[in-house]
């Protein structure tokens, strides 16, 4: 769960982190952001774009973030 608590309470973080899970392409996030969200293991960088970094991990937040009907998975 501590995962889920890096998040919530971070509403710029948990929407930069919906954003790349949304998206079908890799997504250009503010550096400090993006940083933080690699830091944490959510996403991998590609120069300056995020790209969700395992499955697991976005299907474990959504579950415990309150699934945002926008951005549920197949």
């Amino acid at each position: 769960m501590p995962y889920v608590l890096a998040l919530r309470g971070e509403p710029e973080l948990e929407a930069a982190f919906f954003e790349v899970i949304a998206a079908t392409d890799a997504v250009k996030l503010e550096a400090i952001l993006a940083d933080q969200l690699q830091s944490l293991g959510f996403v991998n960088l590609e120069g300056d774009r995020a790209c969700p970094a395992c499955e697991l991990y976005t299907r474990y937040l959504l579950k415990y973030l309150g699934q945002k009907s926008i951005f549920l998975l197949p």
